[in-house]
C-alpha cells in the first residue's frame, strides 16, 4: 500500500522557486531518504509531506486521499492522527518537562493515563533519557532535545513519520539507538519513515533518492 505520494509538487517563496515539480512515493513499511545539500528543499519537501504547508502545485495523497488542498482543520486533524514530525530545530514546548512533551500527542489523542505512562517510559528508556523525565529543555543538550523530539513524533506511534535531518545533532552512539528504534518500529507497526540528510549520518532504508535545484535528481 501507498502511504504517501507527491506529484509534480511546486513550491515559491517570494519569488524564488525551491520545489519543482517534485515527485516522490513511501510505500506501507518503507524508509526512504532524501540526500541533498542546505538550501536544496529538503525543509519544504518534508512541511509539505506532512502537511505543515500546501504546496502551490501538485498533488499530496496520504493512503490514497487527496490531502494537500484540504482545510487548515482537515490537514491538523490527519496530521494529529497519522503524521509524526520532527522538524530541523526540534522544536520542543519549552514550559512542559520533557516527559510532558513526549506525553502530549497522547493526551490529545485520548490515551488512558496508564497508557501513556506506559509508552513514554518505553521510548524514554529506549533512547537513554530515562532520568530525565522530569527535567526542562532548557537543561538538555542538543543531542539529547533532538532524542526527545524523536521520541514525541513516535509516541503516538503514526502510520507515517517525517523527520529533516533526525542526526544533525547526534553522536555515533546515540544515532545507533535512534537507528534501532525506528527500525524495530517500522517492523513492528509497519509504518512508513521519509527522513532528510545533508549525507552525514545513518541512512534510513535501502532507497536514497537525490534533491537539488529543487528536483528529485537521482536514486539509489
Amino acid at each position: 500500500m501507498r502511504v504517501l505520494e507527491l506529484r509534480n509538487v511546486w513550491k515559491t517563496y517570494t519569488g524564488v522557486t525551491v520545489l519543482s515539480g517534485v515527485n516522490l512515493e513511501v510505500e506501507e513499511g518503507e524508509a526512504v531518504t532524501v540526500k541533498g545539500r542546505n538550501g536544496s528543499g529538503k525543509t519544504t519537501l518534508c512541511r509539505i509531506a506532512s502537511l505543515m504547508e500546501k504546496p502551490d502545485a501538485g498533488s499530496v495523497r496520504l493512503h490514497g486521499r487527496d490531502a494537500g488542498f484540504s482545510s487548515e482543520a482537515s490537514m491538523a486533524r490527519l496530521r494529529l492522527l497519522y503524521i509524526g514530525y520532527v522538524d530541523q530545530q526540534y522544536t520542543l514546548i519549552p514550559w512542559l518537562t520533557v516527559w510532558r512533551n513526549i506525553e502530549l500527542p497522547l493526551v490529545i489523542l485520548g490515551w488512558g493515563r496508564e497508557e501513556r505512562r506506559r509508552r513514554v517510559a518505553e521510548l524514554l528508556d529506549a533512547l537513554e533519557l530515562k532520568g530525565r523525565g522530569g527535567d526542562y529543555p532548557y537543561r538538555l543538550s542538543a543531542g539529547q532535545r533532538q532524542r526527545v523530539a524523536i521520541a514525541r513524533a513516535l509516541a503516538k506511534k503514526p502510520r507515517l513519520l517525517v523527520m529533516d535531518e533526525p542526526f544533525s545533532s547526534l553522536d555515533d552512539h546515540s544515532s545507533g539507538l535512534v537507528v534501532d528504534l525506528l527500525k524495530n518500529y517500522v517492523a513492528a507497526e509497519k509504518a512508513s519513515i521519509l527522513a532528510t540528510t545533508t549525507g552525514t549520518g545513518p541512512q534510513l532504508g535501502s532507497r536514497l533518492l537525490v534533491l537539488g535545484d529543487g528536483r528529485i535528481q537521482g536514486s539509489t
